[in-house]
C-alpha cells in the first residue's frame, strides 16, 4: 500500500550549502586580504636591492600605510555593505586591490609603492575584507555551527599568509618581484571574484532554502 504521506516539493537543500559557500568565500577574500599585507615584507628584500630606498623603514611604510588604511577602512566598508551587499563591496574592494598591485609591479619610484600599495591596496582591502565576518554571521544566524564558521572564515588570514608568502618567495627567486606582484593581483582576482559572486546571490539562497525549510515543515503539520 503506497503511503499517504506527501513528499516535500520543490528545492531539496536545507540551507547549509548556501551557508557553507559563504564561509569559503570569506576564507578565499581573507586569505587575499590579511593574508596579503603580512607577506610585505617578502617584497622588502628584492625592493632594497632594486634601490627604491636605502632606507628600510621608508619602504616598510608602505605595507604600515597599507594595514592601517584596512583597519580604518572597516567602518566606511560596513556602510557600504549595508546599503549595497557585501558582493558588491568585496567584488570593488578586490578590483582596486588588483590595481593597486598592477601599480606596484610597474612601479619605478618609492612614491609609486606608497601609492599602489599603501593606499590603493589598502582601501580595497578594507573593502574585501571587513564584510566577511558580518556576511558568515548572517548566514549562520540562529545556528549552533556560527562560532566554527567564523574560525574557519577568518583561518583565511593564516592560510593566505602562509601559502602566498612561500609562494611569492619563489616566484621572486625564479623571477623577480614584478612577477610576483602580477601573480598576487592574478590569484586576488581568480578567488575574489568568485567570492564576490557568492556574497551577491547568498541572500537569495538563504531565502530560498528558508522557504523550501517553512514550505515542508507546514505540510507535515498539516497531515499530523
Amino acid at each position: 500500500m503506497e503511503s499517504s504521506e506527501p513528499r516535500p516539493a520543490g528545492p531539496t537543500t536545507t540551507g547549509r550549502r548556501p551557508r557553507w559557500r559563504v564561509v569559503f568565500a570569506a576564507f578565499a577574500a581573507t586569505a587575499h586580504g590579511p593574508g596579503v599585507h603580512y607577506i610585505y615584507g617578502v617584497f622588502q628584500a628584492a625592493l632594497l636591492d632594486a634601490r627604491f630606498s636605502s632606507s628600510r623603514a621608508l619602504l616598510g611604510g608602505a605595507g604600515g600605510l597599507s594595514t592601517c588604511l584596512m583597519l580604518l577602512g572597516a567602518r566606511p566598508a560596513g556602510t557600504l555593505q549595508a546599503a549595497h551587499g557585501a558582493g558588491i563591496v568585496v567584488g570593488g574592494g578586490a578590483a582596486v586591490a588588483v590595481v593597486g598591485l598592477l601599480l606596484c609591479a610597474a612601479a619605478t619610484e618609492l612614491w609609486m609603492l606608497y601609492v599602489g600599495f599603501g593606499v590603493l591596496v589598502g582601501v580595497g582591502h578594507a573593502l574585501q575584507f571587513a564584510p566577511c565576518p558580518v556576511a558568515v554571521a548572517e548566514a549562520f544566524d540562529g545556528s549552533d555551527r556560527a562560532a566554527v564558521a567564523s574560525g574557519v572564515a577568518t583561518s583565511g588570514s593564516g592560510a593566505g599568509t602562509a601559502a602566498l608568502g612561500a609562494t611569492v618567495a619563489a616566484v621572486v627567486a625564479w623571477r623577480n618581484w614584478r612577477v610576483a606582484f602580477v601573480f598576487v593581483a592574478a590569484s586576488t582576482g581568480l578567488f575574489v571574484a568568485p567570492a564576490a559572486y557568492v556574497f551577491r546571490h547568498a541572500g537569495r539562497w538563504r531565502r530560498e532554502a528558508d522557504k523550501a525549510t517553512s514550505l515542508t515543515a507546514s505540510r507535515r503539520l498539516t497531515h499530523l
